[in-house]
């Protein structure tokens, strides 16, 4: 199972403040079992299950218990719900209440969502756009805290609160991502919705809002403005900030993408979120694996004080129990200690695409570093959106066929280069202005794509749908593609199939979507 969300925090507003487990267990309770989505009964022994619960659309449900051994009262409840969806994957979502005394009395809730294959086949798990319901709903119900106060609405920061603001960025005792939105100069407008922003982001992130464009000019005083957020631009800011991190560390979301309408800015955060967070450390932790292990050494123990098992056996047990707790503390080790490793390197990546794509849009537009406004590509609806800007007097991409199953390509930028020399190379060797004498050579040097010249007749006139069309009052026909992959896997596969129109001595891109039919395929 691949990790896709995690979000843990201590329940109740004040300290001291502290609801029981059995009460946040009755909340979890009404999310599982009144879910209009996927309504199920409510089992007559919950919360007293001995073993898994099946239902007949193929949810299960689990749930472990953990006394104090003394007065058998709760100090841990673990439940497991999983459940297939249409793609034929199996999500799990592992919610954990636990008590501590140590230190000073306290409540933490932990959720975790994975998801899987509920076969051998392969499947894409995509970073989550919406987050489990049970967050908002502990949130609401209780309270939370992790070092700060963490509230279901934003935070308005003023600009008299520069200071104190700078020091909550800096602050070394902040485990969770900071959002900060910033206002526009102009008018003071902000540029994204913060109640969405806040919403998907609730429990994981805290999103603070400028209540004037001013608190960037005050922000001046204590953080670089390489590091800073203006303008009506957004910044998330990373737990263990420094005034010396570089600037691409946190990221940044400018005015064009913040008015891009085919984007949602808070999609964006809550994948990169939920991205960073499944690597989170948390002192005090207790996941469902805890409280499996600390079951299967109580059950041990209970067997060699009655006798029940053979001393020398229960020894073994015990001796095994304790290789098998040290690896897993171990690979949690790891595991923590790859959370800034793999936020490093996730902006390492992002950072050469932007590069990458900076270098093509120089050579293709006639941009400098002066006048080039910081792009990315984040996914093939990005990579069309920015190539019908790029290229609008030499490309004509119609939307009307473009498939949903494109949209899933993976490889954003190289899609973004296949639009660039289909704009360029192949242009200008149609048109005369430059001859080329091996576009496939070409075509795969300049985009990793390969290119075909023809398709035959037959094929053509047996599948209409995605070799014909009707432009400017004309039937044309798709004769030529590139083509990306030779799977059927659409992360990995598309093909653009596309006409010179002399007239207009544009590239008309008349198919963008998987393998076009043949009669091998039919």
């Amino acid at each position: 199972m691949q990790p896709t969300y995690f979000a843990s925090f201590l329940l109740g507003g004040q300290r001291g403040d502290l609801p029981l487990v059995s009460d946040a267990l009755e909340v979890i309770a009404d999310w599982i079992f009144n879910n209009r989505y996927r309504p199920l009964d409510r089992p007559v022994e919950w919360p007293n299950l001995t073993g898994p619960i099946l239902f007949p659309n193929g949810e299960k449900i689990q749930l472990l218990r953990l006394t104090d051994g003394v007065g058998d009262s709760l100090q841990a409840c673990a439940i497991r719900y999983e459940h297939p969806d249409p793609q034929g994957r199996i999500w799990r979502t592992d919610c954990v209440v636990s008590y501590s005394a140590e230190h000073e009395p306290s409540v933490r809730f932990a959720v975790t969502v994975s998801a899987g294959g509920a076969s051998e086949r392969e499947y894409a798990i995509r970073p989550p756009t919406t987050r489990p319901r049970i967050v908002r709903s502990m949130l609401d119900k209780f309270g939370a805290r992790e070092q700060y106060a963490l509230t279901p609405k934003h935070l308005t920061i003023k600009t008299a609160e520069a200071d104190t603001f700078a020091a909550f960025l800096l602050d070394p005792a902040r485990t969770l991502p900071l959002v900060f939105v910033s206002r526009r100069n102009e008018d003071e407008a902000i540029l994204c919705d913060p109640a969405d922003l806040t919403d998907k982001l609730v429990g994981a992130a805290y999103v603070c809002v400028a209540d004037s464009s001013n608190l960037s000019w005050a922000l001046t005083g204590h953080i670089s403005n390489r590091l800073n957020a203006y303008d009506g631009t957004i910044r998330v800011y990373w737990p263990k900030m420094t005034l010396n991190d570089a600037p691409h560390r946190h990221r940044w979301w400018n005015k064009r993408q913040l008015l891009d309408h085919n984007r949602r800015i808070s999609d964006d955060l809550l994948r990169i979120v939920a991205t960073a967070s499944v690597t989170r450390h948390v002192s005090g932790l207790v996941r469902w694996e805890d409280v499996e292990r600390e079951n299967t050494r109580r059950t041990i123990q209970r067997l060699q004080s009655t006798g029940a098992v053979a001393a020398e056996i229960s020894d073994e047990w015990f001796k095994q129990y304790d290789i098998d707790l040290a690896a897993l503390s171990e690979a949690r080790k790891e595991r923590d200690a790859m959370s800034d490793a793999l936020l490093e390197r996730d902006e390492d990546v992002r950072r050469w695409k932007q590069m990458y794509l900076q270098a093509l849009r120089n050579q293709s537009v006639n941009m400098n570093e002066d006048t080039f406004e910081e792009v990315t590509i984040d996914d093939a609806t990005g990579a069309i959106t920015l190539a019908k800007a790029d290229f609008v007097d030499r490309l004509e991409i119609l939307d009307g066929r473009i498939s949903k199953q494109a949209l899933l390509f993976e490889e954003p930028e190289l899609l973004y280069a296949a639009f660039k020399w289909l704009a360029t190379t192949y242009r200008d060797a149609r048109s005369g202005v430059q001859r080329c004498s091996d576009l496939d050579t070409s075509c795969r040097e300049a985009c990793q794509f390969h290119y075909s010249a023809h398709q035959s007749d037959i094929t053509m006139s047996m599948f209409p749908a995605d070799y014909e069309l009707n432009y400017n009052g004309n039937k044309i026909k798709l004769k030529e593609h590139i083509g990306f992959g030779t799977s059927t896997e659409p992360r990995h596969t598309i093909r653009l199939a596309f006409v010179y129109d002399e007239t207009t001595n544009r590239v008309v891109i008349g198919y963008v979507g998987q393998h076009q039919a043949t009669r091998k395929s039919n």
